[in-house]
């Protein structure tokens, strides 16, 4: 007779995930380090370039942001009031700037109507889950995107971003086996709040790491976690053809997280290749 399956319920903690996403950060951390300015710029730089950057290049994105910057448009009352045609000048490299203008154009307006001055007042304005509702009632604007505002944008927002580099990765390491490839594409708030719970069931496991100062260690946790599991997807957990053996492909040369891992003879597999069903199925990984 075939054992009853588990299904996971909200509030239901498996230890054994708590425990294994907490070996999967260690290694991650262990093998790309910490950064605690992974995103870096100022609260506004970051709600601008988080919307900027779908379906587009970080780089763009951020050339993007600082374009606007530059062109006079640095807080919420400049952007609500500038034409579409001056901010879509100064995203025209960015995919879809016509759509993207408008868009944050309203994002600054709905901002102003709530009497917010800054996106830090908006951010500081009520709890994550109003203020998550509220961002997604605006154009544009979806889980992803929204929780990229409030984690790394705010200061007290220990949110967790669901993208595809996490679906990916989590698929294919198999935290548990009743999680399977149909749960990683299942909704995001549902995998948002099993992987909060999760990480934050036990938090002695990570006790042993140093935290930046100026959030709490559950918004460090969360900002940290998302940015190791977006290198690795960057250098070894690719969609296709994965480098589960062999060494990262190369990213940007000064960035802080690629300066480290991509100099020769420092990364020589993935960090989880030893542990992850995937890689151990794997037979066409780069070489």
């Amino acid at each position: 007779m075939k054992s009853p399956r588990r299904e996971w319920t909200p509030g239901l903690i498996w230890p054994e995930v708590t425990l294994r996403l907490h070996e999967l950060y260690a290694a991650l951390r262990r093998h790309f380090g910490y950064q605690p300015r992974w995103w870096p710029g100022t609260p506004w730089e970051i709600a601008l370039s988080a919307m900027l950057v779908q379906q587009c290049d970080w780089t763009v994105a951020n050339r993007g942001t600082q374009r606007l910057i530059d062109a006079g448009i640095s807080g919420i009352r400049e952007l609500a009031r500038a034409s579409p045609t001056d901010v879509q000048e100064c995203i025209r490299s960015i995919s879809f700037a016509p759509t993207k203008a408008g868009r944050l154009i309203d994002f600054a307006k709905h901002l102003k109507s709530r009497g917010c001055n800054t996106i830090e007042d908006y951010l500081g304005s009520a709890d994550t889950g109003v203020l998550r509702n509220d961002l997604l009632s605006l154009r544009g604007i979806g889980d992803e995107t929204a929780d990229a505002i409030l984690l790394f944008g705010g200061t007290s927002h220990s949110t967790f971003i669901v993208d595809a580099y996490t679906r990916r990765i989590l698929s294919r390491v198999r935290l548990d086996g009743a999680l399977n490839e149909a749960f990683w594409k299942g909704p995001a708030p549902r995998l948002r709040q099993f992987l909060r719970e999760h990480l934050l069931a036990n938090p002695s496991h990570y006790d042993k790491f140093e935290w930046s100062g100026g959030v709490s260690r559950e918004v460090a946790l969360m900002r940290d976690y998302h940015a190791q599991l977006v290198e690795l997807g960057r250098h070894h957990c690719l969609k296709s053809r994965p480098r589960c053996h062999a060494v990262g492909k190369h990213g940007w040369t000064n960035y802080d997280f690629c300066r480290e891992h991509c100099l020769t003879g420092v990364c020589t597999a993935c960090p989880l290749s030893a542990t992850c069903a995937y890689a151990s199925e794997q037979h066409e990984c780069e070489a």
